[in-house]
């Protein structure tokens, strides 16, 4: 298992997690999305049970009692300063911003490190889906509607993923 603290391994570079992601996607095909999923999921909660401090979630416990949207917000903000975090200790910046697009919100990371210099025909970021899939089940206790609507890889300015603010039924 990796250490609960993070480690600065400068010789890894954004196109080679891409690289990882690209080649699961392409040996496995459908089955690798699902994987790449899974991997999202795991990582996240790793994070949350071992690497807290750096997200910020001590914190997060008090925004339980704020409205659903209002935790939304700030758990995904956290999720971004963690990021900004992680990357910064290996010496790469990270630029992300949230935008409020009215019943969702949209995650922008404009350098993503899962499609860094790969060429797809479809969104292939499925790990960040996965990890946000978990930190906001986490967050809330429930399940929401997250899709990658926007691709680096398919020749867009950023990679963007849209959390509808309500809940699953």
């Amino acid at each position: 298992y990796p250490p609960n603290e993070p480690v600065v391994i400068n010789r890894l570079t954004f196109g080679d997690y891409a690289s990882l992601c690209a080649g699961l996607l392409g040996f496995y095909g459908r089955a690798g999305k699902a994987m790449l999923l899974r991997i999202g999921r795991l990582s996240a909660r790793h994070s949350i049970e071992q690497q807290g401090a750096l997200f910020g979630l001590a914190a997060l416990a008090a925004v339980r009692l704020l409205p659903t949207s209002s935790q939304l917000k700030i758990g995904l903000e956290n999720v971004q300063g963690g990021l900004r975090k992680l990357s910064q200790a290996a010496g790469q910046d990270r630029r992300l911003h949230l935008e409020d697009r009215g019943d969702r919100f949209a995650f922008v990371v404009e350098d993503c490190t899962m499609c860094a210099g790969k060429q797809s025909d479809m969104p292939i970021c499925m790990i960040m889906t996965g990890a946000l899939q978990e930190m906001t089940h986490w967050l809330t206790g429930k399940e929401f509607e997250i899709r990658e609507t926007e691709c680096r890889g398919m020749g867009a300015p950023a990679c963007v993923w849209e959390v509808v603010k309500k809940p699953k039924e």
